[in-house]
């Protein structure tokens, strides 16, 4: 799995900042406080450079649900729902987010893709998801939970989920019993 460009700005700050604090001191426990303070910086730093660089295809282009009512009706359509339950502090949520857009621009008007901020809703929303973990997937189809994936998961985990429910849905009413065709 490759770095994340974030992970890697914030581990040359951290050592940046300590090679300047030894330099300047020679002291070994202003070098560990020089250290500590840079790492929480570079964390920091890190996941603003990381939010900024998903910010093409990122969770601010999938449509938000906030409320019991919005995912109730969503939830009643015909159409399946995708929904990416996420916090905006989560590295992972960033990272699986273009997964997730472009999912919802292949499926446009197929499947319905949303996403829900899991602190920033009714709680009555928040109590519908068991949640394991951020990210957490659902895949819904006829009002039912057809799949759930914690974590960051490859995109094909989605589609096949994805296109085995649409598959079902577009297959014929009216399947003859095994053994009667052809028989008149």
């Amino acid at each position: 799995m490759p770095v994340a460009p974030g992970i890697l700005i914030g581990a040359a700050a951290v050592f940046a900042v300590a090679l300047f604090q030894h330099a300047r001191t020679g002291h070994k426990g202003d070098t560990l406080a020089a250290i500590l303070l840079a790492t929480g910086i570079g964390v920091f730093i890190g996941m603003q450079v990381q939010k900024g660089l998903s910010g093409s295809g990122g969770i601010d282009e999938l449509a938000k649900v906030t409320t019991f009512e919005q995912f109730g009706e969503l939830l009643a359509e015909d159409t399946p729902l995708l929904v990416m339950t996420y916090s905006e502090d989560c590295h992972y949520c960033h990272t699986l987010a273009p997964t997730i857009v472009e999912l919802s621009r292949e499926y446009v008007g197929r499947v319905n893709v949303v996403a829900v901020e899991h602190d920033a809703v009714e709680p009555e929303l928040a109590q519908a998801f068991s949640l394991r973990g951020y990210p957490t997937v659902f895949i819904y189809s006829g009002g039912l939970e057809r799949a759930q994936f914690a974590g960051v998961r490859p995109r094909a985990d989605y589609t096949n989920i994805i296109d085995g429910l649409l598959a079902v849905e577009s297959a014929p009413d009216a399947v003859e019993p095994i053994g009667t065709q052809g028989t008149e």
